[in-house]
């Protein structure tokens, strides 16, 4: 009885032991969703005839829509496989009657591990997920994301969820890698632009978020088409004023470090003070009073320290009229510039004695109409006035 028992004991264990010799599950361990795959099992010892169940998690057989299990005859052990977008494994099991025989693992490359590096608006990059816009300007941003694929099948990514702000109008809609949004001129300030690719099945990826900053533009020196009620100061290298108007009490100082030019347009009322400087330091900044209306043949006190020049006499212009002006005796050259409504100088008259100096203008050799004109001394732009000629 006791030998029975052995042979039967031996017998069971070579059985077993011929499921393990030569079966094998092979294929892909490092897949991208939405890709065929092929995996090929191989079961030594059983009947070409027995049934074998694959299982899959993760994964679809034969199509995307496929089941996740399917049953093969030991002959023909081969089956196709699409993977899902996850972060997940993807696992697939071979069983003969529930314990399992064979199993792979696979790592998926998931669109959930893709992340947006780069975004431009207008071809601008947007540093530290930043765009800025002026206030008071409107247009359109045209927003744009790299190209995304993944990385073993060369997939591309095609469509992406888009977000924008509520204050513009904003929704939520899908797209390709760039939009077009319209802004206002002053909302948006804190609110976010968020693009997130869409992976295999729509599987949703890592948003990038764009934080929108309206800010106050920077002053580029133009002064144009203003009406100026209260006390304003203006800095910049270069100044450029058209077609502004300066109202009654109101003081203005405009500081251009390089230059200040004044063109036809500009009108100071009678009680408004402008001050025009050029340099880089207080110290070494000349300075000119304009008042335009002042024509009522007051003198401008003299003041040795600054060079000065005052409205032409008489105002508007007739004949031959006075220009005054005050040189300071350091002074090397000095002149007075006058120029036409188009921008072009008309006469240069230089100034040859220091001090107080009338300079004589003969209107008559100019057609009637507006003129500008400039004191400069030793390169700089001391003051500009308006001479309106009407003989």
């Amino acid at each position: 009885m006791m030998r029975k028992y052995i042979i039967f004991i031996l017998l069971l264990f070579n059985s077993l032991s011929s499921f393990s010799v030569g079966n094998s599950l092979t294929g892909p361990t490092t897949v991208d969703p939405g890709t065929y795959y092929s995996y090929r099992a191989s079961l030594d010892g059983w009947d070409i005839n027995t049934v074998v169940r694959w299982k899959i998690t993760n994964g679809r057989f034969n199509n995307v829509n496929g089941p996740t299990e399917l049953r093969q005859t030991i002959g023909a052990l081969l089956a196709t496989v699409v993977w899902d977008d996850t972060t997940s494994k993807g696992t697939i099991t071979v069983d003969i009657n529930g314990p399992v025989l064979l199993r792979i693992e696979v790592n998926i490359n998931s669109v959930k591990n893709m992340y947006i590096t780069d975004f431009r608006y207008n071809g601008n990059k947007a540093t530290n997920d930043i765009i800025t816009l002026p206030l008071g300007q409107t247009g359109t941003l045209e927003c744009t994301v790299p190209e995304m694929e993944y990385p073993l099948s060369k997939n591309k990514i095609t469509e992406f969820k888009w977000e924008t702000p509520k204050s513009w109008g904003g929704k939520t809609f899908y797209s390709g890698r760039t939009i077009k949004v319209n802004y206002n001129a002053t909302s948006g300030n804190g609110e976010t632009i968020k693009v997130t690719p869409l992976g295999f099945r729509s599987v949703l990826g890592n948003t990038k978020t764009i934080t929108i900053k309206r800010a106050t533009p920077a002053f580029d020196g133009n002064i144009k088409n203003v009406t100026i009620t209260s006390n304003k100061t203006y800095k910049h290298s270069n100044l450029y004023a058209e077609n502004v108007t300066i109202r009654s009490g109101a003081n203005v100082i405009m500081n251009g470090y390089n230059s200040v030019r004044i063109v036809p347009g500009f009108t100071a009322e009678l009680g408004s003070i402008v001050r025009i400087y050029n340099g880089t330091a207080a110290n070494s900044m000349t300075r000119g009073i304009m008042d335009e209306n002042d024509n009522i043949g007051g003198r401008m006190t003299e003041d040795k320290k600054n060079a000065r020049m005052e409205q032409n006499s008489p105002n508007p212009a007739k004949g031959s009229v006075v220009i005054n002006c005050y040189v300071p005796s350091e002074t090397v050259n000095a002149y007075i510039q006058i120029y036409n409504t188009m921008g072009g100088m008309v006469l240069k008259l230089p100034i040859g004695t220091k001090g107080q100096n009338e300079i004589h203008v003969d209107t008559y050799k100019l057609p009637n109409g507006i003129y500008i004109y400039s004191l400069v001394i030793d390169g700089r732009l001391i003051d500009t006035k308006r001479m309106v000629i009407a003989n």
